[in-house]
């Protein structure tokens, strides 16, 4: 009857305002929503970044594109910045870098504190950090977690790269006890 009056059944006028706020929702959101191999390829660019600036600059450019809600794009973003104070001569720039890269890192793992990568990040950065800039504060804490992922098989299964990232930085580390070495390494 509604067809014979010249009614639709459909409000197309609806339907089309909702797909048109779905999409522009999605294409808002997609560019910046982490992947697994954004995080693969940022983990990759993180290690060779100790020894290569242009590993460091390209993971601080890409990285400035995600969204800093997700904890562990932010954490990403702040080793980073902590990084690049390795390649610049101007002290006001390291700085400036460093403590920029640090107050992202602790937000990261304020917001998300069970996030074993981002305590292995902020490890590895205190360990490896002057002690002049007195950033050194969780790496006991941090450790302890690192130690209890470790200690769990299922995590070698779920994350394997992770797993064996972690694994291998805590057998040369200077502050792992030779002992934790040990016990972690019979896993």
């Amino acid at each position: 009857m509604e067809a014979a009056e010249g009614k639709s059944r459909f409000n197309t006028k609806g339907i089309l305002r909702k797909f048109g706020a779905v999409l522009t929702l999605l294409l808002w959101v997609l560019p910046v929503w982490a992947t697994v191999g954004d995080v693969l390829e940022f983990r990759k660019l993180y290690y060779q970044s100790y020894k290569d600036k242009t590993a460091a600059e390209k993971l601080y450019k890409e990285t400035r594109v995600y969204d800093t809600h997700q904890p562990k794009m932010l954490g990403y973003k702040a080793v980073a910045s902590m990084m690049m104070c390795n390649y610049v001569t101007n002290p006001y720039t390291r700085v400036k870098y460093f403590y920029a890269g640090k107050g992202d890192l602790e937000k990261a793992i304020k917001t998300s504190p069970a996030d074993v990568e981002l305590r292995y990040l902020r490890y590895a950065v205190q360990e490896n950090v002057p002690g002049v800039l007195n950033y050194n504060g969780s790496m006991s804490e941090d450790r302890k977690i690192l130690v209890t992922y470790l200690n769990d098989a299922a995590n070698r299964e779920n994350d394997p790269d992770l797993h064996a990232r972690i694994m291998k930085y805590m057998l040369n580390s200077k502050t792992v006890p030779a002992e934790t070495k040990k016990h972690i390494s019979s896993k």
